[in-house]
């Protein structure tokens, strides 16, 4: 019975001494699973560029009234508000016309204008006594006359030759924002900057292994090959290796992006000669429509000077005194006729049988349904349009608006995360505060729908810094801005890591990084841990 006590006893103390053994071998991998779990990354060095940055919702730059110029019966409505049309998309339907009004109108306005200068001629022609006004007078309608003559017709409006303007001037901006883009992208490439498209994998694992080599050596790779220019080890070959590896790729990448900029260079010229040619238009159809006002100017001149003599010498002919007031009439009659065409021009829809869309765009507070009639004055519906271009408008304090430029470029971040750019196209003051803040009109250029909430970051300067960390690694409380530094010491059961706490002082920031005074250029950073952090407290390394 003794022997068996002895036996067991002797058993449980090897079992104890086992397990303690086993408990002081892993104490350290037990003690390790406990403690937060935290992924690092190496502070750098470069450029920030500091930015006011804000929200704003994507509008229409520009709308336009659908009207009609006479009752008209309505017999279908084709869309709905907020519904997005494209050019030559059915918006309406009204009843059938005899005759287009618009054309119509023109015809008669072109009739009265030769009937009135033919009876405009006439009157007073058997005057002896014609003053020098009357003379002058007939002198400048008929050189205003010959004027017009000589620039021939178009068959462009004003408006329309204003919006193609609009349209070939986006394209232009587009074309030089892409060029622009290209032309960064190759500085990128040649500077070897991790920025760059194309290049910034082999960027990045070149300067991984510039950092692996400072870690494992203690020194920059540039001293090392200074004090040892004939010794080679694993990581001076893997720095050599990505070296090799960055400037290959960069020397494809150049290649590529140097013959996209010759491409892209013709699509701006070409763009700048349609815009060119488009503008020359533009300033013909300006210029017909100055030499009309011109002829309408020296019309109503003479026959005023006519109706003053006659008023002065009191005509007896009962005849000449019908023409004058003929004349008067005709005149009149003219000025009420083209302001009926003006308003026509201007609602540019409504004076057929079917109603297109003249741009895409987004319908907008339609006033009727099928079955009623549409009245003069007012609107059947409003098109915000898109082809017109989009805007943002962002509100900023007086003193940030005097940091921003005209013509700046604006980076722009949407919800569907399309390509959209931006440049600040002016300023106005903030209605409900105008003393204090300013309104940030930008132009979009981009695939953006109206009302679409976009992020926007309006560049003011860029400096370079010598200790840059991302921005996941700032910290904020009650007493300073602040990061944790990962240091480890080494013991006999392994290496045992800690995050130290060190307040820095932001320099600048951008949405990814930050600069920061105050650390160590070649620390090591905490980004993210499973659990809160507090000084010099004990962590582990998540697995690679």
């Amino acid at each position: 019975m003794k022997r068996f006590k002895r036996e067991w006893v002797k058993t449980a103390a090897i079992i104890f001494l086992a397990v303690l053994l086993a408990l002081t071998f892993f104490s350290n991998t037990i003690m390790n699973l406990s403690l937060p779990e935290v992924v690092t990354a190496n502070t750098s060095s470069g450029a920030i560029t500091n930015a006011i940055r804000g929200q704003a919702a994507a509008q229409a730059n520009n709308s336009y009234d659908i009207n009609v110029t006479s009752p008209r019966h309505v017999l279908a409505v084709h869309v709905r508000d907020g519904q997005e049309v494209q050019e030559g998309d059915l918006l309406f339907e009204l009843e059938e016309s005899d005759d287009d009004p618009l054309a119509q109108a023109m015809d008669e306005l072109n009739a009265l204008h030769l009937a009135y200068q033919m009876k405009l001629l006439d009157v007073g022609a058997d005057y002896t006594m014609q003053n020098e006004t009357i003379r002058q007078a007939r002198e400048d309608l008929q050189q205003a006359t010959a004027e017009r003559a000589a620039l021939g017709t178009t068959n462009l409006t004003e408006t329309a030759a204003q919006a193609r303007v609009t349209e070939l001037m986006a394209t232009l901006r587009a074309r030089e924002s892409q060029l622009d883009q290209l032309e960064a992208e190759l500085t990128f490439i040649d500077t070897f900057d991790s920025r760059s498209t194309r290049i910034a994998q082999q960027v990045i694992a070149y300067e991984s292994a510039l950092a692996d080599f400072i870690r494992e050596m203690g020194m920059s790779y540039e001293n090392f090959i200074e004090e040892n220019t004939t010794v080679s080890n694993q990581w001076t070959q893997a720095v050599e290796r990505t070296k090799l590896a960055m400037q290959t790729a960069a020397a494809a990448a150049r290649v590529a992006v140097v013959q996209e900029i010759s491409a892209q260079v013709v699509q701006v010229t070409a763009s700048q000669n349609a815009l060119t040619e488009a503008q020359s238009v533009l300033e013909r159809v300006r210029a017909i429509n100055d030499a009309d006002r011109d002829v309408r100017i020296a019309q109503r001149a003479l026959n005023a000077a006519l109706i003053a003599l006659s008023s002065e010498q009191q005509l007896g002919s009962a005849a000449e005194a019908k023409r004058l007031l003929e004349l008067q009439a005709m005149a009149d009659e003219i000025t009420e006729l083209e302001e009926r065409i003006e308003r026509m021009e201007a609602g540019l829809e409504g004076d057929g049988n079917s109603i297109l869309a003249r741009y895409d765009g987004i319908i907008a507070g339609i006033t009727v349904v099928a079955g009623q009639t549409a009245e003069p004055g007012l609107p059947l519906a409003r098109i915000e349009v898109a082809e017109m271009g989009f805007l943002a408008e962002l509100t900023v304090d007086s003193r940030q608006a005097q940091e921003i430029r005209p013509g700046a470029e604006v980076d722009v971040t949407s919800a569907s995360w399309m390509p959209v750019t931006g440049r600040v196209s002016g300023f106005r003051a903030d209605p409900e505060d105008p003393t204090n803040r300013r309104i940030v009109m930008i132009d979009l250029q981009g695939e953006v729908t109206i009302g679409e909430q976009l992020n926007l970051s309006i560049q003011i300067s860029r400096a370079n810094y010598e200790v840059i960390v991302p921005r996941s690694a700032i910290s904020q409380d009650a007493t300073s801005p602040h990061v944790y530094v990962l240091q480890s010491r080494t013991s006999p059961l392994g290496t045992r890591y800690f995050a130290v706490r060190t307040d820095v002082t932001i320099l600048a920031e951008d949405e990814q990084q930050v600069a920061v005074s105050g650390l160590d250029r070649f620390s090591s950073v905490i980004i993210r841990s499973s659990d809160t952090l507090s000084d010099r407290a004990a962590v582990r390394l998540a697995p690679n």
